[in-house]
């Protein structure tokens, strides 16, 4: 995953917390950031990336799907970097 997507995806799911983004509303609010080649399987294999990390973590959900939310890693990630 580049940098790029990594801060576009971090960015988002911030500015969601604490209560998380569905996975199709992340893939729509993604590609208006400028990442329209983004596929829903990239999208979720980038999302469990991001938990492998501890900067996302998912929400298991039922009729909307799984949402996902910045952990505080993930926040201060973004802070380091001046986001």
């Amino acid at each position: 995953m580049s940098d790029l997507r990594k801060v576009s995806l971090l960015q988002t799911l911030r500015s969601a917390a604490p209560y998380g983004v569905p996975e199709p509303v992340l893939l729509t609010q993604v590609r208006l950031a400028g990442h329209r080649d983004l596929t829903l399987p990239q999208l979720q294999l980038e999302l469990r990336g991001l938990a492998d990390e501890g900067l996302a973590l998912r929400l298991p959900g039922s009729l909307g799907g799984d949402r996902w939310r910045i952990t505080d890693l993930g926040d201060s990630k973004l802070t380091e970097a001046g986001v």
